[in-house]
């Protein structure tokens, strides 16, 4: 029998870094669903009084740190894809299949 991984504590307290480590991973279908859940910590929270400014600073740096790692990601990809391009028009012909002659003596 094999031991779970431990999980990081459930609450907004450990969503800011799965969420960092999402991004930063280039999961962005999973940073998606946390921020979604981060939200939700929000909706919550704002039911039960006013949320504390260093809450809101907090999802602020996060917002602008996962746009950035984004706006990155987006980036490399865009560069990839139109060096792959450039390789498709310009690279190297392709070979033609050699012809064999036999010859038998």
């Amino acid at each position: 029998m094999s031991e779970a991984a431990p999980r990081e504590p459930p609450g907004p307290g450990g969503l800011p870094q799965r969420i960092r480590k999402a991004v930063a991973s280039g999961e962005f279908p999973k940073a998606r669903l946390l921020w979604e859940e981060y939200g939700e910590t929000f909706r919550t929270g704002r039911l039960r009084g006013p949320l504390p400014l260093g809450r809101l600073a907090e999802a602020r740096e996060l917002a602008r740190w996962t746009r950035m790692a984004a706006l990155s990601a987006r980036a490399h990809a865009q560069a990839r894809l139109n060096q792959i391009a450039v390789a498709q028009k310009y690279g190297c012909p392709q070979e033609q299949p050699r012809t064999r002659i036999m010859a038998r003596f």
